[in-house]
């Protein structure tokens, strides 16, 4: 489910999100750890800065803290990028990053940050919508990490999108939840 309406409740209510997302829950999904996952060939974005348009904007529910840190409600904004993939099967295809941030109301969350820097929006004054975020325009900067012995391709940042950027005609189809989404929401604290 991606939340891009303009009828998506304000995130602040956790109640009206939660019946949402439930309302919209596929059941052949509660049984996913269940399933044996086949393995994918994953193709890493290089370093760099690159114009993204945001596609999607996923509501991860209440996820399990970092480093044994309290449990917080995430989102996930998600980057249809004007790179596109140069090799296999994939060859021509976009790649589509995602930051993934708590919903804190706090002035150095990640979510706060990324609204002032990117939307140049104020989030301490104004209710979190999703839809704010959908089909606009970025310049987002791009950095590689190796985690577990794997190569990953991370948002550092997404500011405002360049003067005379490219317009995107994106491929995302929204009705297709990412697999990885419902994967964090399974593993959601109830």
């Amino acid at each position: 489910m991606s939340i891009n309406t303009p009828e998506t409740p304000d995130l602040a209510d956790a109640n009206a999100m939660s019946a949402l997302v439930d309302s919209q829950r596929n059941p052949i999904y509660a049984v996913l750890d269940e399933i044996e996952m086949e393995s994918v060939t994953r193709f890493v974005c290089e370093p760099g800065v690159y114009t993204g348009k945001c596609v999607a904007v996923f509501d991860l529910l209440k996820q399990p803290g970092y480093n044994g840190g309290s449990p917080r409600r995430k989102v996930g904004i998600m980057f249809e990028m004007d790179k596109v993939i140069e090799h296999g099967d994939h060859k021509g295809e976009p790649y589509y990053l995602t930051k993934i941030v708590a919903v804190v109301k706090h002035e150095k969350s990640g979510l706060i940050q990324l609204a002032k820097s990117w939307l140049k929006q104020d989030l301490m004054k104004l209710p979190f919508k999703p839809s704010m975020m959908v089909n606009q325009y970025g310049t987002v900067v791009v950095e590689n990490i190796e985690k577990n012995g794997e190569k990953k391709a991370v948002i550092q940042t997404v500011l405002p999108p360049q003067p005379g950027h490219r317009t995107m005609v994106t491929t995302y189809d929204p009705q297709n939840t990412p697999d990885w989404v419902l994967r964090m929401r399974a593993q959601a604290i109830r």
